[in-house]
């Protein structure tokens, strides 16, 4: 039986990442775990750090350059990564991101002693330089427990009201899991939000998944990141994305186990995005664009249908009123064609 030489292939997409690229390659390349492969996939940037990659290129040979010839953004970037890497695990960083110098000997010691699928480490966010830490201490969680707290989005936790197992950053992967299902990373020019569900199609395929409780990998969170672009909160791209794990869930017969986690989680998204268009977007037009979207998609219209009767549970006064105006503008319809 041969042995794999690279053990973990690091794929980073790069566009504009200005100065906090060279911290980013620094503690890749200077990783304790030497057997790796590093993938920088250049995604048309306009600011030299193109140059800073190819200048690292030149003194590593273990680092790889491609080179998009029009911008794809992250998704595609990352999926042209998983077509040529050869490692036995994966690990996806974030060209502005940093790690702990151990952070891939440490998982891949501990994924291949246990035989992983996926090992998750704690989840570490820096905003405004301020380090946010999304402790997992609530006892050690297998599969079905990480998947539903991921389709849940963490709505019954008053402190994390997303999941913390959206990050894909302070997780490796196995790479025969993810080739042998063909499972890819969504295009963000058309479809967000890709981490949750990437991480969602993985879970739904793994078998021995486990959590290393340290911080090791930072994602640091800039104002002008994708994940706070206006456009990337867009109702018709958001909401595409939850169809996308309805129809991933249904077909591996797991929406009647999971349903009232994930469709609870869909509707909260959606209000979320109906205040964010007339709030941010201040436009009409997008806010009954997204009604008419909604209403359109029967697993959207079902999600409301089945959360309006909690909504008194969780709301009072004034925002129990809007919140239940909404519903009525999604589901009305629907009701409608039913009487």
């Amino acid at each position: 039986m041969s042995v794999n030489p690279i053990k973990v292939s690091i794929i980073v997409p790069i566009y504009n990442a200005g100065e906090n690229l060279v911290r980013c390659l620094d503690t890749i390349v200077n990783q304790t775990l030497r057997d790796i492969e590093i993938i920088l996939v250049l995604d048309c940037p306009t600011d030299g750090s193109d140059v800073i990659a190819k200048n690292f290129a030149q003194q590593d040979s273990r680092i790889i350059i491609l080179e998009n010839t029009k911008n794809l953004h992250i998704g595609e970037s990352r999926n042209r990564g998983i077509k040529i890497a050869k490692g036995e695990y994966l690990h996806f960083s974030d060209h502005d991101d940093y790690r702990e110098l151990d952070m891939l000997e440490k998982m891949y010691n501990r994924a291949v002693a246990e035989n992983l699928d996926m090992l998750i480490s704690n989840p570490v966010a820096i905003s405004d330089g301020k380090l946010k830490e999304y402790n997992t201490d609530k006892g050690q969680k297998d599969r079905d427990k990480v998947l539903r707290h991921l389709l849940r989005g963490g709505y019954n936790d008053e402190k994390h009201p997303w999941s913390y197992y959206t990050y894909i950053h302070n997780i490796m992967y196995r790479r025969d899991m993810i080739i042998s299902n063909n499972v890819q990373f969504v295009d963000t020019r058309e479809i967000t939000p890709e981490d949750y569900i990437f991480n969602a199609e993985c879970l739904c395929y793994a078998q021995r998944v486990s959590e290393l409780k340290e911080n090791l990998y930072y994602h640091v969170l800039w104002s002008g990141s994708a994940g706070h672009n206006s456009s990337y909160y867009t109702g018709v791209r958001r909401s595409l994305g939850f169809i996308y794990i309805d129809n991933l869930l249904r077909k591996k017969s797991l929406l009647d186990i999971y349903k009232t986690d994930f469709y609870h989680n869909l509707v909260k998204n959606h209000i979320f995005l109906l205040f964010r268009t007339i709030e941010i977007n201040h436009s009409v037009i997008e806010f009954f664009k997204c009604i008419r979207f909604y209403r359109k998609n029967k697993c959207i219209v079902e999600a409301f249908e089945l959360y309006k009767e909690r909504v008194g549970e969780e709301y009072k006064g004034v925002k129990k009123i809007i919140i239940n105006s909404l519903i009525g503008l999604v589901i009305c319809k629907n009701q409608s064609h039913k009487s």
